[in-house]
């Protein structure tokens, strides 16, 4: 498998398909339906930047509104393990898994309303909606995404820099890892509507 994005769908294939599996496995054993409503690919493993050995698997858990936060963390550790587990002994895929980088929600966190996206936390539904739009991939449960409509990011940009400066000048330890996302945010407001790798690289 050659790792870049540009050649990598027979492998990027391969690996969602092994992961559904791991999923339909994990989903028997943990009866997880009484808890979890949906799990979608999002990200570059759906929008075909996907880096075999570089790029980690992103994942969208949607929860019921009353499991706790505890629980959505332990059940999301332990899917993690499982996967990583279940793909040990594949020494063509293992050799280039990075990892999952699994988004853990509520229902009642998908915003619905302005108000609901302005007070949003979470980048993936605003500024970067448009991705989550054009990009989810169903693995198991409901499609409560199906209908998902992301406003425009611009509403979105300026605030989400101010967040993130505002993490550097308190020292936040996490500050370093949003540089990546305000190059995304800067260059949505340049007129990028895209995160692919490519089309970054293009228009820079």
């Amino acid at each position: 498998y050659l790792v870049t994005y540009l050649n990598n769908d027979s492998f990027s294939l391969e690996l969602k398909n092994l992961i559904r599996i791991c999923f339909d496995k994990f989903q028997t054993k943990e009866e997880i339906n009484s808890f979890l409503l949906s799990a979608y690919f999002i990200k570059s493993i759906v929008r075909g930047d996907f880096v075999p050995g570089k790029s980690d698997i992103d994942i969208l858990f949607i929860f019921k509104n009353e499991i706790s936060y505890k629980k959505q963390a332990e059940f999301t550790e332990k899917f993690s393990l499982f996967v990583k587990d279940s793909l040990n002994d594949n020494d063509k895929i293992f050799g280039h898994y990075k990892g999952l980088d699994i988004l853990y929600i509520c229902e009642n966190e998908i915003p619905k309303t302005e108000i609901d996206f302005l007070n949003s936390p979470f980048s993936i539904f605003t500024a970067f909606g448009f991705d989550l739009e054009e990009n989810h991939e169903l693995i198991g449960g409901d499609d409560i995404l199906c209908s998902f409509s992301a406003p425009d990011p611009l509403l979105f940009t300026d605030i989400q820099i101010k967040r993130i400066l505002e993490k550097n000048l308190k020292g936040d330890s996490d500050a370093i890892l949003d540089s990546g996302q305000i190059v995304r945010l800067l260059l949505i407001k340049y007129g990028l509507r895209s995160l692919h790798k490519q089309k970054i690289r293009e228009f820079i």
